[in-house]
Formats: C-alpha cells, sequence, structure tokens
C-alpha cells in the first residue's frame, strides 16, 4: 500500500528537511569557527556560502538546487525576512539614545572619523565602480549609488563586536565601552542614511514622491514617540504582563514591531526599518547613580519594571531571530557565486577589501590617537570597528534586491564582509600589545543589563 502524499504536504516536508539541513550547518560550522577563535556568525555565513552554487552547485547532481529547489526557496526567504525583523529589533533594542549623550565629546569625534573617511573613500571609487557595475534598476543615479556604497563602507557589525570584546575580555574596559558606543553611533546613523536612500529609490521607481514619502516617515516617527513608546510602557507595567510572565512582554513586543514592521513596508520601505525603530524606542533600564540605587531597588519591589520586562522580551524574540538567521545565510548563499568571480573579480575584491579596512581603520585610529588612546589601542579600535558581519549583508540584501548593485559587486562586498570580520579576532592582540603595557583602566560604566550586557548573544 502506497500512501498518498499531496503536493502541499510534500513542500511542506522538504521546508523542514531545510531546516534541518540549514540548523545542523549553523552549529557545525559554528563550533568550527569557535574552535579557531572566530565569531560563531563569521561560521554561519560561510555555510551559507558553501551550501549555494559556490560549493554544491561545482558538485555533480546539482545538489544546491537538489536540497533547496525553486519552489521552497521563497518560502525560505520570507522566513529569513522574518529572522532579520526580529534581529533588527533586538539591534535596535541595543541602542541606548541615553548611553549615546553620557558618552561624552570623544566617542562624537570617533564615530564621526567612523562614518566620513569611509564616506570620503566610497567617494573616491563609486564612479569606478558605477562604470564597471552599472545598477540593475532603472533611474539610480550615480549619487544614490555612491551614497549606498558609504554606507555599506561606514556600517560596524554591533552584535559580532560586543562577542569579540568579550572573547577578547575587553567588554568592561574604557576600550570596550567606547567601541560600543561609537558602533551604536555609527549603526544608527547607517540605518537612517539607509531609511533616506530607499525612500528616493522608492520614489523614482513610481512609488510615494519623496515629499509625502518625509511627511509620512515624519509622521511615523512621531507616532512612535508619542503613542507607541507610552502604551508599552503602560502595557509593560499593566497586569496582564505581570500573569503571563516574559511570553507576555514577549506578545506585546511582537505586537508593536510586526504593526511598524509592516507599515514601513506599506510605505516601501524594508520591514526592517520598521522593527529597528520600534526596538531604538522601546522602554529600557536605566543606569542608575550610586546615590539612588537603594531608592531604586526599594521601588522596584513596590511596583513592577516595565524596562525591565522590555529587556526579557527583547532577548525572547532576539533569540527566536536567531534561530532563523541562518535561514538568511542560505538564502544570500544561494544568490552568490565566488567561482563567478574570475581574476577580474578576485582582484576587485582584494581592492575593496583594501579600500574597506584602510578607511574604516585609518579614521578611527587617527580620531582615538587625538582623544588620547595609546597607539596599541587607536590600532585595536580601528579594528574593532571594522567588524561588518551580518550587519552590513543585511544592507547589501536591501541594496541587491532594490538594484543598486548587480550580482558581481554584491557577491565582492560579501566577500568584504567576512573578511573585515574575521581578520578582526587575529589581528587584534597583536595591535593592542603596545597598549596593554600601559594598563588598561576599568570602564566608567561597568556592564549591567541596562548598559546592554546582552548584545553578545546575539551572535550566537
Amino acid at each position: 500500500m502506497t500512501l498518498a502524499v499531496s503536493a502541499q504536504d510534500a513542500l511542506l516536508a522538504t521546508l523542514l528537511l531545510d531546516l534541518a539541513i540549514v540548523a545542523g550547518c549553523a552549529l557545525a560550522f559554528g563550533a568550527l569557527a569557535r574552535r579557531v577563535g572566530q565569531a560563531v556568525v563569521v561560521g554561519e555565513i560561510v555555510a551559507g556560502l558553501l551550501l549555494g552554487p559556490s560549493l554544491l552547485g561545482l558538485l555533480p547532481g546539482n545538489l544546491d538546487t537538489l536540497l533547496f529547489p525553486d519552489d521552497v526557496r521563497p518560502y525560505l526567504r520570507m522566513l529569513a525576512n522574518v529572522a532579520i525583523v526580529l534581529f533588527m529589533f533586538g539591534i535596535g533594542f541595543e541602542i541606548d539614545m541615553g548611553r549615546m549623550r553620557r558618552s561624552g565629546q570623544d566617542a562624537i569625534r570617533v564615530a564621526s572619523a567612523s562614518v566620513l573617511v569611509p564616506v570620503i573613500a566610497a567617494a573616491a571609487i563609486a564612479p569606478a565602480l558605477w562604470a564597471a557595475h552599472p545598477p540593475v534598476a532603472d533611474g539610480v543615479t550615480p549619487i544614490q549609488f555612491g551614497a549606498f556604497l558609504a554606507i555599506v563602507l561606514s556600517v560596524t557589525a554591533f552584535p559580532v563586536l560586543a562577542r569579540v570584546l568579550a572573547d577578547a575580555e575587553l567588554s568592561h574596559t574604557v576600550l570596550g565601552e567606547l567601541a560600543l558606543v561609537v558602533a551604536a553611533m555609527t549603526d544608527l546613523v547607517a540605518w537612517v542614511a539607509l531609511g533616506v536612500l530607499t525612500a528616493s529609490l522608492g520614489a523614482t521607481e513610481g512609488g510615494l514622491p519623496i515629499g509625502e514619502l518625509s511627511l509620512a516617515l515624519a509622521g511615523f516617527f512621531a507616532l512612535l514617540l508619542l503613542v507607541v513608546r507610552p502604551l508599552l510602557r503602560r502595557g509593560l507595567a499593566g497586569t496582564w504582563c505581570e500573569r503571563h510572565g516574559p511570553a507576555g512582554a514577549s506578545l506585546l513586543l511582537l505586537v508593536a514591531l510586526g504593526l511598524c514592521a509592516a507599515a514601513t513596508t506599506q510605505l516601501g520601505l524594508h520591514p526592517a526599518f520598521g522593527a529597528f525603530a520600534v526596538g531604538v524606542v522601546c522602554p529600557r533600564p536605566c543606569v542608575p547613580s550610586a546615590a539612588g540605587r537603594a531608592a531604586d531597588a526599594a521601588a522596584a519591589l513596590r511596583a513592577p519594571d516595565p524596562a525591565e520586562r522590555a529587556a526579557v522580551g527583547a532577548q525572547t524574540l532576539s533569540a527566536a531571530g536567531l534561530m532563523l538567521v541562518p535561514l538568511y545565510f542560505i538564502v544570500t548563499g544561494l544568490t552568490v557565486d565566488i567561482t563567478s568571480l574570475g581574476v577580474d573579480g578576485a582582484l576587485e575584491v582584494c581592492g575593496l577589501l583594501l579600500v574597506a579596512t584602510a578607511s574604516k581603520v585609518f579614521g578611527v585610529t587617527w580620531a582615538a590617537a587625538r582623544a588620547g588612546f595609546d597607539r596599541g589601542r587607536s590600532l585595536g579600535l580601528g579594528l574593532l570597528l571594522n567588524t561588518r558581519g551580518l550587519t552590513e549583508l543585511v544592507v547589501l540584501d536591501i541594496g541587491h534586491n532594490a538594484g543598486v548593485i548587480d550580482d558581481r559587486l554584491f557577491t565582492a562586498l560579501v566577500i568584504v564582509a567576512i573578511l573585515t570580520t574575521a581578520m578582526t579576532m587575529p589581528l587584534l592582540p597583536f595591535a593592542l600589545r603596545g597598549g596593554r603595557s600601559t594598563g588598561e583602566r576599568p570602564a566608567v560604566h561597568a556592564a549591567q543589563p541596562a548598559d546592554l550586557a546582552q548584545p553578545a548573544d546575539l551572535t550566537g
């Protein structure tokens, strides 16, 4: 007797099998990466590339198409987008605006150099890349292309950086604190700029005119600050959340980020923008002063703290996103064929790697030296902020889907993102060797739950 399996059941079985394959490869390559001193995310990204045409596609039998057939790939991409929405919410939650305000002039100077020098470098190489890789979409201007390249070169992967700092035992030092604050500032600027750029691309492709879109976005942000944030704080402090525990806070945050991600999608922007914005405005614990800790502790016994519940809920959603993030690497890997680059492409990768690394490391090192850091720690800070990881892959995917960059440039920049992330851990001890001889003072703000003690968890 044979069992009749419907086409829908067969599709579901293939999707579940693909999830098992992705999870197994992520575990194996993540463990291998950690064993050789790399961040887990580096191994997961490499696994995603190897499961695509770059390796499996070279083997007999078209294994990449056999394991990930065309009719399953749209569902994989859908799940990958959900993972990125949850991931970007976690990134937004880590960006503490109050912490930025307390960071001082040194962090502002370093963050400015971390952005401006890569922008100058992007402006220098954009004409040559524009000629070699004309955008796929119609209506993309050289200015928009150059702006996207500037965002790509200036971004830093905040969660990967947090993992690197933890592994190097630098999280509670002045250098580690400064690196996290500067990375948060840099990513905030990069995502705002990417939102503006995406809005301008939508206007040229027949979407809302840029004026109407600007008003809509202004209304969206006003709604976030004046309505969503107070409602979240009230809901997180309510008895409903208290009865349901961490699940209640997670569900409430999921409602908010789902609505806001859907709103930005309707405006023609990536849903990650809405999730990121909700994370930024979400209530979060503040760092208490020494004088107020006893009073705060007494108050915490009398009334629930919505910010603490938000932190627990955000951690739960970020963990859920992390389970699906390897799917994003697979979806990216299925569109990246390293073997198609050839000699010219390999030389282009080397050139882009040199520009990306030199602009970020030089700018940050110079600014850190001006701020009073010694040569070793200045160079170490530059290497830390050169970590790009998953954050740059998300930016590249948005630009690739919008037609700003073609397949070959997308592939080259993906390789650059991997290499700049992978070089940090091996080179960091050599850079810091000169700085550590002077002794490292403990950070002014020790890592607290309110001061983003959990961002390293986002890298697995």
